[in-house]
């Protein structure tokens, strides 16, 4: 899969704001003179000024609409980043925020024949392992011989360092004591508040990895600052669509660039409505007008295309959260019968 312009154009842009850091060693000093350089002076016009949230290591973000290729996009930057701040180590955590996108992730990164996979393989020339959290804890490829002579990724979710489960990664492990011992050794060791010498944590942070943060809006809360910062990242890079209040933003595409490139393939239009019910009611109706056109093109032509609607629920422990069991109950209350609606 070749790059699309657009995407080049964001990769160009973190790998000049990667450059940019490494010549002056601080985050937020880089931000300055990258938005410098484009004529833009951050806390003026609008500019938002950097937020330093890891002290001086870069937090960056790209937004870039859905469908426009953001893992792919992330994928690439792993190569650029790793020319543009080089380490003995290349280690990459790539963070999702649910099971079923680690699953996806974790397959498609697995998979040989997929394109994430085949362009990591040909910029690290085939050395590529890709590693689940219970890889790490059981220290399958992740030694101090590993990590110096591949790329080594790691794919996992926010709650992978979270809850009970999670305390396994903070906990003393005898598989990693010779990589952590290795990094004594060499004085790379980080020592992480409340996880053992040998924690699956510990190890990680030790590598000084870059971190890729997919959908990164998902990650706003203290628990996961507080996980990046125990993972001593070289470099944070967010994806999303929706960027959220404090984003760094460093480079973005737009939905025009998409239908360029012919990424968007039919018209998107795009209503303000008033309140959640009306949205809910003129969706059904709007949904059932494009049901009967559809009805008629197949009396006509014998091929049926069903028209659907989709619903982002909320997450549920918010107040007022318009839930996926809310949704339904308001669906089946306006007279849509209950085996029609999947969640």
């Amino acid at each position: 899969m070749e790059l699309k312009q657009y995407q080049r154009d964001v990769l160009k842009e973190v790998g000049r704001f990667a450059r940019t850091y490494a010549m002056a060693g601080d985050a937020a000093t880089a931000y300055d003179r990258f938005m410098g350089d484009i004529g833009l002076t951050p806390g003026h016009g609008g500019v938002e000024r950097y937020r330093d949230d890891l002290a001086g290591i870069p937090k960056v973000c790209v937004k870039v609409p859905t469908g426009g290729g953001k893992t792919f996009i992330g994928a690439c930057a792993i190569d650029v980043l790793s020319d543009a701040l080089p380490s003995h180590d290349e280690v990459v955590v790539w963070l999702v925020p649910r099971r079923e996108i680690l699953v996806q992730t974790l397959r498609n990164f697995r998979n040989p024949e997929h394109f994430l996979r085949m362009r990591l393989d040909r910029d690290f020339a085939g050395r590529v392992e890709v590693l689940d959290k219970e890889d790490g804890l059981r220290g399958r490829s992740f030694s101090a011989a590993t990590v110096g002579d591949q790329l080594t990724l790691f794919v996992l979710s926010y709650d992978s360092f979270k809850n009970k489960d999670g305390r396994r990664a903070y906990a003393e492990n005898s598989s990693l004591a010779g990589l952590t011992a290795y990094q004594q050794d060499v004085g790379t060791a980080v020592d992480v508040e409340g996880a053992d010498d040998t924690a699956l944590i510990s190890a990680l942070a030790g590598t000084n990895p870059i971190v890729i943060v997919d959908e990164s809006h998902h990650a706003g809360s203290k628990l996961s600052l507080d996980m990046l910062r125990n993972l001593n990242p070289r470099f944070v890079l967010e994806l999303t669509a929706t960027p959220g209040k404090g984003a760094n933003v460093i480079a973005q595409a737009t939905a025009r660039q998409l239908k360029r490139e012919e990424m968007v393939k039919l018209p998107v239009v795009v209503y303000r409505r008033p309140d959640k019910r009306t949205t809910i009611s003129d969706a059904v109706m709007l949904q059932r007008r494009l049901e009967a056109i559809a009805e008629q093109d197949e009396a006509r032509t014998g091929r049926y295309i069903r028209p659907i609607v989709l619903f982002q629920a909320e997450r549920r422990g918010t107040e007022g959260a318009e839930t996926y069991q809310k949704l339904k109950e308001k669906l089946v209350e306006g007279g849509i019968p209950e085996e029609q609606i999947a969640v």
